[in-house]
């Protein structure tokens, strides 16, 4: 018997221009995602006054700033609410009642009635007075964890200021 000869492995050499373009499959829109779009286009459609938007806005955020106080203080009983808490407290620490407390603030400033640009500044004036206070939380105990301090939020602030 004769051996047969080895086969010599030749690499092709390819161009750019040889390789088609690698095709997406075109995909439909989940159901929800349908859902959802049909549901921001029907609230679209809906004229309101500009006062009706904004009072609906406010209770929005006020209904927002509650729930979101419920898992603070101890209300959630093992439900969903609990990685809500959770999640505040890990990203403010021991400053995450200030969350409640600004949605509900934010809240009142958009009920009242008035100058646009005077409560945007008022709201920006709150970020910034928070965004100092858990700072400020952190900055002075930084040697601790950051969940007993002013959390992750308090961690970036501080970093950035000790720099």
């Amino acid at each position: 018997m004769e051996a047969r000869p080895k086969a010599k492995i030749v690499q092709a050499r390819t161009n750019r221009r040889d390789v088609p373009p690698a095709r997406i499959p075109s995909s439909r829109p989940s159901t929800g995602r349908r859902a959802a779009g049909q549901v921001g286009r029907w609230f679209g459609s809906i004229d309101l006054p500009p006062r009706l938007r904004e009072e609906l806005l406010a209770l929005a955020i006020f209904t927002t700033a509650i729930i979101s106080a419920l898992p603070l203080v101890g209300l959630a009983n093992e439900s969903a609410l609990t990685y809500v808490g959770s999640g505040i407290r890990a990203l403010f620490g021991q400053a995450a009642m200030i969350v409640p407390l600004g949605l509900s603030v934010i809240a009142v400033e958009i009920w009242r009635a008035g100058d646009a640009g005077q409560r945007v500044r008022r709201i920006n004036g709150g970020v910034v007075t928070v965004a100092s206070i858990v700072g400020l939380l952190t900055l002075g105990r930084s040697g601790e964890d950051v969940s007993e301090t002013g959390g992750a939020a308090g961690l970036a602030i501080s970093t950035a200021l000790m720099r």
